[in-house]
């Protein structure tokens, strides 16, 4: 089974193990009443609040299960938690060009809602939209909205860094466009620090800070008695202070050298919660949990153990490791030194066989910490020093129990898959993939989608005729079924692959059949209008793009492309009304286009500040060189034009199409002396 399935069908009685409290399950959170309040009150005066706090302290579950109950209690409007990771068995190939944090928040926010259509919108335009729709609640007030993870803004995945600087922009422009609307952005600790460059796009809307820190005792005490006793289950007295306090027992070296328990000082939530849920199944005999019954069971010791066991044997089937081989190597590896805390590095984790995936798997459960390695691989270290006696203790010892065996379904699996893949983990989300293939379920839907995430795995790797291999397959499944919509977009995905491949006959052909497919999906239809622009048909391009706006003429991704378009046919006042009318031009083409649209009109001052902007944004970018070669060319910067002609014809990445390429040639002929000079590529 997966290690998600286990945490959600084990049965923790009214403690929650090792995943953050539900919004749901706030009369069974307990230990956090003054800090839900301060959180509450700082929310609803600030338009701007930033929550922080160390991994596994419990800042989701003081958001889900302490502040939004409170704020929800007094009626106010409160959209769904937001998330920026996002990943889905949508075919991403057929998604418009589009920021992946804007869509992930979206999505979070509109769970049911088409990604064709999520991508398309901005932040601002979306909150528009849901103000709009009359009567969707008798709450009112401010209009308040979390970001939990904010720290994912800064993924040091390279495709990832070039879209944050937009989205906090897109942020901002959202807290001057709604004056009601009230931002809480939650970030493991440092992300304050990370986020103080970017403060500044909030202007005055920058407001307060909380940093939550780990339970003390009377609280961690609450925590422990609060949710048994709800239950029906009370402590004997002493007996929750007693297990609070064993938690808070570390092993330490005196000046003899000799190990000595010494409590710590606070107690981190996800320690509570991991004891706590082993101890719910160990006495579920009992009327009242009591100390001898606490000592008579081994104490914390055997209740964290327990969930260590559960938790490393889960992963290593999601691995395809063997759990007893796992359970001794990171007993021996975390441990090395005891009672020291050691550290182990990815690549020494690589070298014992054991994926980087186990250690991250385990620090996104809090068992483990994440910590920069000086050798530039992140390193890993037990999440806290009352785990060592623990996982030592486990590693030399007998066999190492099964997992219960529980069937996991091909939809428990293919969930599993996209979160995986939503995390950065490719490899373990293919592995998920693979065993829903190799299991024949006799429903073919999980199968089809699964065939559809296997070709966004091999988009994001950049394995383009993989991805087409896998789209097609996932279509051929889908036809199946009789679902034309899934089809449509399959094959407008594949269209897309197919352009960027150099074969455009084949592309319209692909996206011509996914317009007759889905002949109401104007996503689809702006596809259309895309490539035939892609492949130097542009009056073709802007009649089909003319047919999407007469149906709604506020399409952001319609407005766009067409807008490029008549740029390049020279048609400036017309593009720079469409360009004008796209919400916060973040693409660097749409930008360029503007700067060349600019220049055409004269407007040079205005076309230099833009074309030096965007060309510092993306300055290898082949389409956007090429914008700015023809805006100096507007200027007569022969000298301008030539260079960024031929930097356009040598950039990385998506070569020019056939027609752009011979107008980077003749900007690159026209400099020569006696040559001609001008830009009529549109006429």
């Amino acid at each position: 089974m997966t290690v998600e399935t286990l945490i959600n069908t084990v049965d923790h009685g009214p403690y929650i193990g090792l995943r953050a409290f539900r919004t749901e399950e706030s009369r069974l959170f307990f230990g956090r009443e003054r800090e839900s309040r301060q959180v509450a009150r700082l929310w609803k005066a600030d338009r701007l609040t930033v929550l922080t706090g160390e991994p596994g302290v419990g800042k989701t579950s003081l958001l889900n299960a302490g502040v939004c109950p409170l704020l929800a209690s007094e009626r106010l409007r409160i959209l769904p938690v937001g998330r920026l990771t996002y990943a889905s068995s949508f075919p991403v190939a057929a998604l418009p060009e589009h920021n992946p944090y804007v869509l992930a928040l979206l999505a979070s926010w509109s769970p049911h809602e088409s990604p064709a259509r999520l991508a398309a919108m901005t932040i601002s335009g979306h909150l528009r939209r849901y103000e709009a729709v009359a009567g969707r609640s008798a709450a009112s007030g401010p209009l308040m909205a979390a970001i939990d993870q904010a720290e994912e803004l800064f993924d040091d995945r390279e495709d990832r860094r070039r879209h944050a600087g937009a989205f906090v922009d897109e942020l901002a422009a959202a807290l001057d466009d709604h004056p009601g609307l009230h931002l809480l952005l939650v970030g493991r600790e440092g992300f304050a620090d990370l986020f103080e460059s970017y403060r500044v796009r909030f202007g005055t809307a920058a407001g307060s800070e909380v940093v939550l820190a780990p339970l003390d005792r009377d609280a961690a005490t609450r925590a422990v008695r609060g949710p048994s006793e709800s239950r029906g289950r009370p402590f004997a007295p002493g007996a929750a202070e007693e297990l609070v306090d064993d938690l808070r027992s570390v092993t330490l070296l005196d000046d003899m050298r000799r190990p000595v328990a010494s409590p710590a000082d606070a107690v981190h939530p996800a320690l509570v919660q991991t004891a706590c849920s082993s101890l719910w199944e160990t006495f579920s005999g009992a009327d009242v949990v009591t100390g001898p019954h606490l000592r008579r069971e081994g104490g914390a010791e055997r209740f964290l153990g327990d969930t260590w066991r559960r938790v490393v044997s889960g992963i290593a089937t999601d691995h395809d490791l063997y759990p007893e081989r796992l359970l001794n190597w990171l007993g021996r590896a975390l441990t090395a030194g005891f009672p020291a805390r050691a550290r182990v590095g990815e690549r020494e984790a690589e070298a014992a066989g054991v994926p980087g995936s186990v250690l991250r798997a385990l620090a996104a459960l809090h068992l483990l910490r994440s910590e920069g390695g000086a050798s530039g691989s992140r390193e890993y270290a037990l999440y806290d020093d009352r785990l060592a006696a623990v996982v030592r203790g486990l590693a030399v010892g007998g066999p190492v129990p099964a997992v219960p065996p529980a069937p996991t379904s091909s939809a428990a699996l293919l969930h599993a898959a996209v979160q995986a893949l939503a995390e950065g983990e490719a490899a373990l989300a293919r592995g998920h993939v693979r065993r829903i293939l190799e299991a024949g379920d006799d429903d073919l839907r999980p199968r089809a989608e699964a065939w559809s995430l296997l070709g966004n795995i091999a988009c994001e790797e950049g394995d383009l005729e993989e991805a087409v291999r896998s789209y097609d397959t996932a279509t051929t499944m889908f036809e199946a079924l009789g679902d034309t919509s899934a089809v449509g977009r399959l094959l407008a995905a594949i269209g897309r692959l197919r352009l960027r491949q150099g074969d455009g006959a084949l592309a319209l052909t692909l996206l011509r059949a996914a317009v007759e497919r889905v002949p109401n999906d104007l996503t689809v239809q702006t596809q259309l209008g895309w490539a035939l622009g892609e492949l130097g048909r542009p009056r073709a391009a802007v009649a089909v793009l003319n047919g999407v706006l007469a149906v709604d003429g506020n399409t952001p991704d319609a407005l766009r492309v067409r807008g490029e378009i008549l740029a390049d046919l020279g048609e400036a006042e017309e593009a720079l009304r469409d360009l004008d009318r796209v919400p916060h031009r973040t693409e660097p083409v749409t930008r360029a286009a503007r700067a060349f649209a600019l220049a055409t009109l004269h407007d040079f001052g205005a076309a230099d500040g833009e074309l030096a902007a965007v060309l510092a944004d993306a300055p290898h970018e082949g389409s956007v060189l090429l914008y700015g070669a023809r805006a100096r060319a507007a200027e007569g910067d022969r000298a301008g034009a030539a260079d960024l002609a031929g930097r356009a014809l040598t950039a990385a990445g998506a070569p020019l199409p056939p027609h752009r390429r011979e107008v980077a040639l003749g900007l690159l002929a026209a400099s020569e002396p006696g040559e001609p000079y001008g830009d009529d590529s549109g006429r």
